[in-house]
């Protein structure tokens, strides 16, 4: 009797293992054809991307600062001069306007911050200066970081280089974003003339 039970247990366990071992073989097929699906899916990206695709009108025109520019620099730090500088000969290229992707927070006892003003305030409201806005870590809220008001002046324009993201990659960026309270465009919206209806 004893031993009929040792059978019927040791039985009912091989089940169950058996059943753990199917589970995990499912599992295993899943994830390898999830996988297999993955080239699939960057094809469908690449024809979205080709069907999307405009030729370039030849309007824009963008400006980087590169390895080499910033190892020309003492320190590898562009100073407020030296965008002054940039700001200046974009302004005498006789650009229309000018979209600058650097947020000029405040700082105190900048000695190069007169030239940059002056640069800025030269282009007057032909541009359009970076509002950022980035969540804290660890709490809900953001901070929107805003030009100095003493290099923006009254004249220049304000965008928002914010977007929502979920996962890991972007998939809104918004026409208008509400940085503290005041509702900017984004930059391509600011580009566009587009604001919200």
């Amino acid at each position: 009797m004893a031993g009929e039970a040792r059978v019927s247990f040791i039985a009912n366990k091989m089940i169950v293992s058996w059943r753990s071992f199917a589970l995990s073989v499912l599992l295993c097929i899943v994830v390898g054809l999830s996988s297999l699906a993955e080239p699939l899916d960057m094809i469908v990206d690449l024809a979205v991307g080709r069907m999307g695709s405009r030729p370039v009108t030849g309007e824009i025109v963008m400006v980087g600062l590169d390895d080499r520019t910033l190892g020309s620099v003492p320190g590898g730090r562009f100073s407020r001069a030296d965008h002054a500088r940039v700001i200046q000969a974009i302004d005498k290229a006789g650009a229309r306007r000018l979209v600058v992707d650097f947020y000029y927070q405040e700082q105190q006892r900048d000695r190069d911050t007169p030239r940059l003003t002056s640069a800025i305030r030269g282009m007057d409201d032909r541009i359009i200066l970076a509002v950022s806005t980035k969540s804290v870590p660890g709490t809900d809220k953001v901070l929107s970081i805003f030009p100095d008001p003493e290099v923006a002046g009254p004249r220049a324009q304000l965008a928002s280089i914010a977007w929502d993201y979920e996962f890991w990659q972007v998939w809104n960026v918004p026409l208008m974003f509400e940085a503290d309270g005041r509702l900017l465009p984004s930059i391509s919206a600011a580009l566009a003339n587009k604001r919200a209806s």
